[in-house]
């Protein structure tokens, strides 16, 4: 009986320091092995290009924490990014490049398409991740009929740029967006009341409504935060870029929630924060930046992002099993 009681206290505290310090000893170790792969990657420059180059990942990153925290999940990112940032382009041009305006509207196309993905999700009850697959389908057509299939040139040059290719005080902006939406999401997750509340939501949700929590009011409002994130990292990523384009490519959100799951955010719900899914995309950045440096193709790198979420997800999942059986011990 002592025996099986050390097994579950050794479980336990595994689990505890995991959590406490797994992330970091993944960066720790992806650091090193980065370092002995290229002479090149632990410069400098090259650090600051990986966050510069990932910067809008960062940002889809913190919208999809807050989606994980309440035990929800959003697949759309690739067609989300796609159809507002053709939009914003379109409307940059067709208002004569009045910036504001534009990221405004960009950003309110971005938070529409939160209001629907929570709406199907709470009113219908409807699974996430078939949502997803609608509202990713949705966004690819909208895209392809606001662009006809084309680039949308007229931006490259112009004030548009500067969101995504700028600097400011010699940081660039991009950067100083990201560490912005970063420290928001902190604020929100770990000092107001809201962000006790996702946690509560994602953790027991029949409880937390017990408790007076509203949860499908918590989720609704999640998923219009993540619309506008997502919709800020497309006006990102297309200013980064230059021209509208309607087939940005793929992988986005995958890269995203990979990294904020490494970072502790539970696939179940209940657990995850800014500094932790910062991290967890930066070690995704790194992985990628590596390979790049290592000349390694575009196949063999979606395999190796394949078995890092693969274990990643049973990572999680064992921490919490443990965590469970030690607390009911």
């Amino acid at each position: 009986m002592s025996e099986k009681k050390e097994v579950v206290k050794q479980k336990k505290s595994f689990a505890e320091l995991y959590s406490k310090y797994g992330t970091f000893s993944i960066l720790a170790l992806v650091l090193i092995i980065g370092t002995i792969a290229s002479p090149q990657f632990l410069t400098l420059d090259n650090m600051l290009n990986v966050i510069r180059q990932n910067s809008y990942l960062l940002i889809i990153a913190f919208g999809t924490t807050f989606v994980m925290v309440v035990g929800c999940i959003n697949i759309a990112y690739d067609m989300m990014l796609a159809l507002v940032g053709c939009a914003s382009c379109l409307i940059y041009v067709a208002l004569g490049g009045n910036l504001l305006i534009t990221v405004l509207l960009s950003l309110m196309i971005g938070a529409l398409l939160g209001v629907a993905y929570g709406f199907l999700v709470t009113h219908f009850n409807l699974p996430p991740f078939i949502v997803g697959l609608a509202i990713s389908s949705f966004c690819q057509g909208m895209t392809l009929l606001i662009t006809g299939g084309r680039s949308i040139p007229g931006t490259m040059g112009t004030s548009y740029t500067l969101i995504g290719q700028g600097f400011f005080f010699g940081i660039p902006v991009p950067i100083i967006i990201m560490f912005a939406c970063m420290a928001v999401t902190w604020v929100i997750l770990r000092k107001m009341i809201f962000g006790r509340h996702a946690i509560a939501v994602g953790g027991n949700r029949q409880a937390a409504i017990a408790s007076g929590i509203r949860a499908k009011r918590v989720i609704l409002i999640v998923y219009i935060m993540d619309g506008l994130l997502c919709g800020l990292a497309a006006i990102v990523f297309m200013s980064r870029l230059g021209v509208g384009q309607p087939n940005p490519g793929t992988g986005y959100g995958f890269d995203a929630i990979t990294g904020v799951n490494i970072g502790g955010a539970s696939l179940s719900g209940g657990s995850g924060g800014a500094v932790g899914s910062f991290i967890g995309v930066l070690i995704v950045g790194l992985l990628n930046n590596i390979m790049n440096l290592r000349g390694l193709s575009s196949a063999w790198q979606f395999i190796i992002k394949g078995i890092l979420i693969v274990i990643a997800v049973i990572i999680d999942m064992k921490t919490k099993e443990a965590m469970v059986k030690g607390s009911a011990k």
